[in-house]
């Protein structure tokens, strides 16, 4: 097939109609459109609007970005809302000049990309359209080339899509105005997505938007809950396609791009705004970092506008301590003066306390819009915390995983193997500090006295260790060649055991840019977003995609991402589904 056939469908192929209208549709905000592919409706102007006949007749959609992206949609029409009927039934959609009074529904199916790609699996419900010629010169350019007889002359089309001058004018529609909805907000999203693990429940208990999304942490909290998502948005195109296969909403991109007025009402709002601002793994720029640290301040006029009845925030535990305190003053006095009572300071919670074994400390904010009473201190008691000792690790493990794509390469075994050897040999059986092979040399690598004193103490600590066992070191040095043919990685080793293990087959291990780290099996590492997958020394594999999800508190029926490598990020990026919903329970049952 050549490029000119796969831009131009016939309506025959496209709709199953020799005489139906194709209508064009254009971009919402950019390149949102094609993102959420949602819900529109179709107003070309006060006295010229689409009627239900001619609707009947509709069977293709075509939505594009520009001139680069272009979408074709098989177009089936199931009939007409008036706005009020879908502001009673779903919260939609907001009220505005730009929107219209009834709404023309469509359930369709995606049948071409700009470059031929076909995929059935892809059905959407589409009742508005999106910003099309909007500008006055595209506008008449437009208009000048349909009523045009010539309508294959270059220069009427040159800054039009290809597609136009392969239709009759009878067939095209241009249509104007955009607004967006989720899937699953429809009856006939929820006949079309059957597959979805967790659809919005029928009778919410509450509705709640989730910013800064990655995929639905703070969601699958508040579905189990009972509450209803009316928003979502994540700008992680990965991230998204993980969301929507889960939830059936495609999440908006850039939350900065989108006006506060036409986020649906909500009575919650969860955020986990970005924390690498604040994180002690990054440069801590905090507000001063302009492309992540300031999109606090568009949850703000979220709350500005909307009034939202409860807030939960959650970042990194530095947040507390960055700027010396200077940060969560600015968090809380930005929200105070919204009129929200809030906990004297952050919530500081760990998946431990609850029994989930993964040690990763984060702050969670809570509050509670009271313009009155602002002032006055919101007390949430959490129950007290479980120690590490209480999580039971092999409560999340899948026993009977021998899949290859977990299992270590041959010198990831041989590094433990020669670590394991080397902790039995040497008389020390607790050790605070990392070990260093390059200290354990004649000829130091670097001078001491130009490292920060931090360093030079394990230096010094690392050659009295050298000392103490010096026999058995060098002769284990010589038998396995220095180490020279492992990674600078594994030329190094943190012992995190104390005397709990007496093998580092027995323990929860991960190769880290520090070395490899031993630690005890109770409790996993707090996830991360960089791919260092913990291993599992009983199995002799790494941590499968479902036991990070696991550590996460993620339901089994939870649809990871395909791609491996963006399933353990995506499970690292995201927030602890237990710890959100404890903390929203005892949020929602403060009087």
């Amino acid at each position: 097939m050549s490029r000119q056939e796969k831009l131009s469908p016939t309506v025959s192929e496209c709709g199953g109609k020799t005489e139906g209208c194709v209508v064009l549709v254009g971009t919402y905000k950019g390149d949102q459109l094609t993102k959420w592919r949602g819900w529109y409706n179709y107003p070309l102007s006060d006295s010229d609007k689409i009627c239900e006949d001619e609707a009947a007749e509709i069977t293709v959609l075509w939505l594009f970005n520009g001139l680069k992206e272009q979408k074709t949609y098989k177009a089936e029409f199931i009939g007409i809302k008036t706005r009020q009927a879908l502001i009673d039934d779903y919260g939609y959609p907001a009220t505005g000049k730009a929107h219209g009074e009834r709404y023309l529904l469509f359930k369709t199916e995606h049948m071409y990309c700009h470059e031929g790609e076909f995929d059935k699996a892809v059905r959407r419900v589409i009742i508005r359209t999106a910003d099309f010629a909007t500008a006055p010169k595209v506008r008449k350019q437009l208009k000048t080339y349909l009523e045009s007889p010539d309508r294959q002359n270059p220069d009427l089309a040159k800054h039009l899509p290809e597609i136009i001058t392969h239709l009759r004018p009878e067939q095209l529609r241009v249509c104007e105005l955009a607004y967006q909805m989720s899937l699953c907000d429809l009856p006939q999203g929820k006949e079309l997505r059957s597959d979805i693990p967790f659809p919005a429940p029928d009778k919410p208990k509450f509705t709640f938007i989730d910013l800064f999304a990655g995929i639905g942490g703070f969601h699958l909290a508040m579905h189990e809950l009972g509450g209803k998502c009316v928003f979502a948005s994540e700008w992680d195109r990965a991230a998204q396609q993980t969301y929507e296969a889960n939830y059936g909403i495609a999440p908006f991109g850039d939350i900065k791009k989108i006006d506060e007025k036409d986020i649906p009402h909500h009575d919650v709002l969860c955020a986990g705004f970005p924390c690498q601002p604040f994180s002690k793994a990054g440069k801590q720029a905090g507000f001063e970092d302009e492309t992540k640290g300031t999109l606090f301040f568009d949850i703000e006029r979220i709350l500005k506008y909307h009034h939202t009845k409860y807030i939960i925030l959650e970042n990194v535990r530095n947040l507390v301590a960055h700027d010396n305190g200077n940060t969560w003053k600015t968090i809380h006095s930005h929200l105070v003066e919204l009129g929200y009572r809030l906990t004297p300071k952050p919530l500081i919670v760990s998946p431990h306390y609850f029994g989930v074994p993964q040690l990763r400390e984060r702050v969670v904010v809570l509050g509670i819009h009271d313009p009155d009473h602002a002032n006055s201190p919101l007390e949430i008691t959490l129950p007290t915390p479980k120690n590490k000792s209480q999580c039971n690790l092999d409560a999340i493990l899948e026993r009977e995983n021998n899949d290859p794509e977990y299992r270590l390469s041959e010198q990831e075994i041989e590094a433990i193997n020669i670590w394991d050897e080397f902790y039995h040999g040497i008389k020390e059986k607790v050790i605070g500090f990392p070990i260093w092979l390059d200290w354990f040399t004649a000829a130091p690598p670097t001078d001491p006295k130009e490292m920060p004193e931090w360093k030079q103490a394990f230096v010094r600590k690392n050659n009295q260790l050298y000392k103490n066992n010096k026999v058995f070191i060098d002769d284990w040095l010589k038998r396995h060649d220095y180490l020279s043919h492992l990674t600078p990685t594994m030329r190094k080793m943190e012992w995190q055991c104390g005397e709990s293990v007496s093998s580092a087959w027995d323990a929860f291990m991960q190769f880290r840019p520090s070395g490899l780290r031993i630690k005890r099996p109770d409790c996993a590492p707090a996830l991360v977003a960089i791919v260092q997958v913990p291993v599992i020394g009983k199995y002799r594999r790494r941590m499968t995609v479902r036991e990070a999800a696991r550590l996460q508190s993620f339901d089994d029926r939870f649809i990871p991402n395909p791609n491996m490598h963006q399933a353990y990020k995506q499970f690292g990026n995201a927030v602890n589904v237990t710890v959100i919903k404890e903390c929203a329970k005892r949020l929602f049952d403060h009087e």
